[in-house]
């Protein structure tokens, strides 16, 4: 059932809109003691692939205001500095009807006019197709576990980019480097990415892998917790670099452990020095809660819906369901176009302004009545 995945609940949070009293009376307290085991349950369940990863991909960079297509030789490689487009198309078992997924993809460094300009293009893009597709709001490091694994493992993000559209902008696009070290993160070998980091040794740790290229070998870096799945990627990624990266090839792939570096590898990073012994920055998983948007009495107004099934989903309303990694916007068929606007204007101004040590670049997933990905119905199930 859909309420028992979401059985203990935080003290609501006010975000400045019209709420009735419901919001208020909320059933738990959340000093009372959480599930543990039921959270990581409704975690897995959350991020869990719609598929395989084995339906039909095409890829855009966008450029001046444009959609400029990847050459599939090169899906799986982003660069920080841009922001991407991405169709993907897959059937579902037992069906013959296509199912798409649109994500707009958004780098740490990319300018607003890129970011800007992927929201618009992903608009019309879904228009085109008839407003069926399902988006989804990417920012680089808080990627779906279906994103990752559309590229098998070979998911890499480079530092750079291309220059910003404006006319008036000054900024230009960033030549890589002849040395270059990539942080290995993931669970699994399918949503594992690697990752440009700084190139000095206080970016390694011992919880990870890493991939430091030079001109003339690429290493394959584990440190002593890293899993095997880590080491694995590390490999293979090493071995794609080795022979692509800067356009030429010829360096030789060496995998190290933790301890056993040559001289070559530490001057390639300027010199040993002290780095953590364990990673940073894990998120902890919270209990869902769920919210209604309405205009029905003329003003737009949320409030919080407690002790929710899935027999509380209007189809003349939109709703957030906020799980605290990704925040989902479920919009009903019926609901009215001022409603899905300020909802989805809503849902960026509520992460951004929720207090909760969440990070502010969790993805926002849009979906459709009647539809929408794995990762949001399966706890409805």
């Amino acid at each position: 059932a859909f309420k028992a995945e979401f059985a203990v609940w935080d003290t609501p949070m006010s975000f400045g809109v019209n709420k009735n009293s419901s919001s208020a009376n909320s059933s738990t307290s959340a000093a009372e003691a959480v599930d543990v085991a039921a959270i990581l349950a409704r975690k897995k369940a959350e991020d869990l692939p719609v598929d395989d990863g084995s339906g039909k991909l095409t890829v855009w960079v966008v450029k001046d205001f444009k959609k400029e297509l990847v050459d599939p030789a090169q899906h799986g490689h982003f660069f920080g500095g841009d922001s991407y487009i991405l169709l993907y198309t897959y059937t579902k078992p037992n069906s013959r009807s296509e199912e798409h997924i649109i994500y707009f993809w958004l780098g740490h460094d990319s300018t607003a006019d890129e970011k800007g300009a992927a929201a618009l293009l992903t608009v019309q893009l879904d228009d085109s197709m008839g407003g069926k597709p399902v988006q989804v709001r990417v920012t680089q490091g808080k990627e779906p576990a279906h994103f990752r694994q559309l590229f098998k493992g070979n998911m890499i993000v480079f530092k750079g980019g291309n220059a910003s559209g404006f006319s008036n902008s000054n900024s230009a696009a960033v030549e890589q480097a002849d040395t270059a070290l990539f942080h290995i993160k993931g669970t699994t070998a399918l949503n594992t990415v690697a990752v440009e980091v700084t190139d000095r040794a206080d970016s390694l740790n011992s919880d990870d892998s890493f991939v430091l290229v030079t001109p003339s070998h690429v290493y394959a870096w584990q440190g002593r917790g890293a899993n095997a799945d880590e080491l694995t990627v590390a490999t293979n990624i090493a071995t794609t670099l080795a022979g692509s990266y800067k356009g030429t090839g010829g360096r030789e792939v060496v995998t190290l452990q933790e301890g056993s570096e040559p001289a070559e590898f530490w001057e390639a990073l300027g010199g040993q020095a002290d780095y953590p012994s364990s990673a940073e920055g894990e998120v902890v998983p919270r209990d869902a809660r769920l919210f209604a948007a309405s205009t029905a009495t003329g003003t737009f107004r949320v409030e919080e819906v407690d002790n929710f099934d899935q027999s509380d989903l209007n189809d003349e309303d939109v709703y957030l369901l906020d799980t605290y990694t990704q925040l989902f916007v479920w919009v009903g068929s019926q609901s009215t176009q001022q409603e899905k606007e300020q909802s989805l204007a809503f849902a960026a101004h509520y992460v951004a302004s929720a207090d909760d040590g969440r990070d502010a670049d969790i993805p926002i997933i849009r979906v459709t009545a009647g539809g929408g990905p794995r990762m949001f119905s399966a706890p409805l199930q």
